[in-house]
């Protein structure tokens, strides 16, 4: 009977230790778990905070690159405006001295068609 009263109290404390084991194991599963949600929570608020700043930056960049591309635009449109003015000027100025070329290449022209007609051609002799 000493050994049967032994037997079952190692039997006994074997299964008190299976049942132990399976509480720590279930236990510890729900620790995990929850461990885990708020960690993935975190993480989660993490990413979302930075896409916000990353889209604040974006939208900042793209305003200062609108604001950029605005005064580029306004400065094309003050040079394209001095250079009409500049093209009006030398307009005036080619006007003049395209009269006064024509002016010229009119005398010029008639003083080459009175020296052909002067020139001897090979077989006047």
């Amino acid at each position: 009977m000493a050994n049967e009263t032994k037997k079952s109290l190692v039997e006994e404390a074997l299964l008190q230790m299976k049942n132990l084991e399976e509480a720590v194991t279930e236990n510890a599963k729900g620790i995990l778990a929850s461990t885990m949600k708020e960690e993935i929570s975190e993480l989660v608020k993490e990413s979302l905070s930075e896409e916000e700043e990353i889209e604040m930056v974006d939208m900042e960049e793209s305003s200062k690159m609108e604001e950029g591309s605005e005064m580029a635009e306004q400065e094309m449109e003050l040079d394209m405006e001095d250079g009409e003015e500049e093209m009006d000027i030398d307009m005036d100025m080619e006007s003049d001295e395209d009269s006064e070329m024509e002016d010229e290449g009119e005398e010029m022209d008639m003083e080459d068609v009175e020296d052909m007609l002067m020139m001897d051609l090979p077989g006047d002799e």
